[in-house]
């Protein structure tokens, strides 16, 4: 037969108890775990293992009394305080030894401690040891834990003797057992005590057909600790396995076991379906959170296409000018002439020598051109991308109030997500700025290397050809970010030729080399830009999604269930 695999993912994970329905929640997740470690418990023992015989009943019945009667001795807490059972008492076969150890082990594995649930005694006179007997705690119990420790022996029985009394043979929570026990085709014995009225006990019998056989106990006395004679009656003889015929403890074993699979299969279904549900609330949400998205990156994409002021070309070609005369300020004449040496001997002697790492021809200007970078960032206009985010807050938190079944979302979305400020998008903004560098680095490098030793030569080293495009490529940043349409471009590339320092670029080689650069690289950064707008509105979004993500179990215990499911729905019942 297939064993169950270790049912420990159930005990270890617990619902987050902000979520909806939470206390019913935990209690399909404990009662999975319960019936798990039940079944696998008895499909492990012995096959000779002794049946389990219950004796449940409400306070008052007097069913510690019917208990010590079958035991034939005192051993169960008897007398008028309510409620006298406040542990299982289990009463064991003189033998086997380990049966004690047996019951303490599953305690522990259901997180119980064994002295906190049950007291244990030991069977010194019945004529046979075939049967364990349990007194436990009442099932209408006004203590929780006497509920839960006498529900726990209800799953664990092989066999039920439910006792009531004259008084409360109709109580509702009494009937409300027996169904219980009938819905789960549980083998039992009805016991009425107390009776002082035939009439009575006729009515318990007629309205429990179908449910068990039905035993009257006259009343006797006031809290009596037994009942003499009681455990020789022919009904209570088999089920204590004392009679000549009874009961086929195997067929009996085996049926529970079955019984207990079915309510098993059951149990972790509604788990599983309860976390499907779950899940599928929280995926719901995050199809809301996305479609707010989009519509605010839309909104976003517009007002980054609004019509740029009149000015623009006029202020880049300033700009243009002041980057052109620093860098030939700065590396005028003599880097030059050192350049065009170095490019002529490298010709002749049939080497290739590196102006640098990063195509300038110090550190000095490696940081100069950071510098360049950082201040065009720095600049970047981010309004659009900061209503966007407020919007994307407004809107997932409007979502979230007014929706019922979000009621549970509405704290995490108060305490635990960070809405962004203006400061806090910039930062996030600027943690992109190595891209765009690394970027222009790469496309800096890539003209650099395109340009044959003999335009090299032609236009006095590749130096200078790019300390005048360098200038190019931080004004086509520049447009890129504000907005600018590259099309300005084409008209700021007329300043280029004919500058008193460069008069050796020509119309052609500007056409050629810089016009497709500066297209190519603006369309390249301009798409970079858009992609970090949307980015950082999508990481806000992510926020969110992962708040609400964290309220379910990891994903390994919804696998862990559903794998559990379908294994017990492939075990025969």
């Amino acid at each position: 037969m297939e064993q169950l695999p270790d049912p420990v993912e159930i005990h270890e994970f617990t619902f987050d108890p902000r979520l909806i329905d939470h206390a019913g929640l935990e209690r399909k997740r404990i009662e999975a775990f319960r019936l798990i470690h039940a079944l696998r418990w008895k499909e492990s023992r012995d096959p000779d293992h002794p049946l389990i015989v219950s004796l449940m009943g409400g306070t008052g019945t007097g069913k510690s009394t019917v208990f010590n009667s079958l035991a034939g001795r005192p051993v169960s807490r008897t007398g008028s305080r309510r409620p006298c059972t406040h542990k299982a008492m289990i009463l064991l076969p003189n033998h086997p030894s380990h049966l004690e150890e047996d019951w303490s082990l599953l305690f522990s594995c259901l997180g119980l401690k064994t002295d906190e649930v049950a007291d244990f005694a030991y069977q010194d006179h019945l004529q046979s040891p075939g049967r364990i007997l349990v007194d436990t705690p009442d099932f209408d119990s006004v203590e929780l834990a006497n509920r839960h420790v006498a529900d726990l022996f209800f799953v664990l029985s092989d066999v039920l003797v439910l006792v009531t009394s004259q008084e409360k043979y109709a109580d509702m929570v009494g009937m409300d057992m027996r169904r219980k026990a009938l819905s789960w085709g549980k083998s039992m014995l009805l016991v009425m005590n107390k009776v002082t009225s035939q009439e009575a006990l006729e009515d318990f019998r007629e309205e429990r057909t179908g449910d068990g056989r039905v035993v009257g106990i006259d009343r006797i006395g006031s809290s009596p600790e037994l009942i003499p004679g009681l455990r020789d009656r022919a009904e209570f003889r088999s089920v204590l396995g004392l009679a000549p015929v009874g009961p086929d403890s195997q067929r009996t074993r085996q049926e529970e076991i079955g019984r207990l699979r079915t309510q098993c299969a059951s149990a972790v279904s509604d788990l599983d379906n309860a976390l499907a549900s779950q899940i599928a609330r929280i995926e719901r949400v995050r199809e809301r959170i996305g479609r707010i998205v989009s519509e605010v990156t839309e909104e976003m994409e517009l007002r980054l296409k609004s019509p740029v002021s009149g000015d623009l070309e006029a202020r880049m070609r300033g700009r243009l000018q002041v980057l052109l005369d620093k860098y030939d300020l700065l590396f005028g004449f003599r880097e030059r002439v050192r350049n065009l040496l170095a490019s002529i001997l490298d010709g002749i002697l049939g080497t290739s020598r590196s102006v640098s790492d990063h195509g300038l021809a110090s550190d000095r200007e490696w940081d100069l051109r950071q510098q360049d970078l950082k201040a065009v960032w720095s600049e970047t206009a981010l309004q659009p991308l900061e209503l966007a985010v407020a919007r994307l807050n407004f809107d997932i938190m409007d979502l979230v109030a007014r929706d019922p079944t979000c009621a549970d979302l509405l704290p995490v979305v108060r305490t635990e997500v960070a809405r962004w400020s203006p400061d806090e998008v910039r930062q996030r903004f600027d943690e992109t700025l190595p891209r765009v560098m690394n970027l222009l680095d790469a496309e800096f490098d890539r003209f650099r290397q395109g340009l044959s030793p003999g335009e090299q030569l032609r236009l006095y080293g590749s130096q200078t050809v790019l300390l005048t495009v360098w200038p190019l490529l931080v004004v086509t940043v520049d447009l890129a970010l504000t907005g600018g349409h590259l099309t300005i471009v084409n008209a700021l590339l007329g300043a280029a030729p004919g500058l008193p320092f460069a008069p050796f670029i020509t119309k052609w080689f500007v056409s050629v080399r810089v016009v497709e650069l500066l297209r190519e690289i603006g369309r390249k950064i301009e798409a970079t830009h858009r992609d970090t707008l949307r980015s950082i509105l999508r990481e806000q979004a992510a926020s969110y999604e992962g708040a609400f993500e964290r309220l379910l179990p990891p994903p390994q215990v919804r696998n862990d269930v559903r794998d559990l499911r379908e294994r017990l729905s492939g075990l025969p019942a």
